[in-house]
């Protein structure tokens, strides 16, 4: 119902879990004009860092502080390829446009980016809100 109250201001919804590219068929169902957005990152530099969110998570829900990390850097790498596929699969069978960006792109150059990505999903949005993030993040990244 949070969503749901976010739709009513017209504002979009972004779901970011990687998790969700597993679902497209179901997303499609429940959201049919949804625009997908696919970045790309390099494994080696992604996997120990969702890695190690997923330990803390994982401490968090089963109240445990033994977790192995490495446990999940071995299902990274045994599953992720073959999620990426199910999802490139699932993405490709839906027929839908996929926006493809490097996540380097969007670090180098987060204004080109998001230009490309709000002219992809027919968003008409003025600069002054990006540049209000950055400048707050940019903040929160300083601190």
């Amino acid at each position: 119902s949070l969503l749901n109250g976010r739709a009513e201001t017209g504002d979009r919804w972004v779901l970011k879990c990687p998790m969700h590219s597993l679902y497209v068929p179901e997303l499609l169902k429940v959201f049919p004009d949804a625009v997908f957005v696919s970045v790309h990152r390099d494994p080696a530099e992604v996997t120990p860092s969702g890695c190690k969110f997923l330990t803390e998570v994982s401490k968090f829900f089963y109240y445990k502080e033994d977790i192995d990390p490495n446990a999940f850097g071995r299902a990274a790498l045994d599953y992720g390829p073959e999620v990426t596929m199910s999802m490139s699969r699932a993405l490709e069978e839906s027929r839908r446009p996929v926006l493809n960006v490097q996540y380097a792109n969007l670090v180098k150059d987060p204004r080109a980016v998001v230009r490309d990505l709000n002219a992809f999903a027919g968003v008409d949005r003025d600069d002054a809100a990006l540049e209000a993030f950055l400048a707050a993040d940019s903040t929160r990244r300083a601190a």
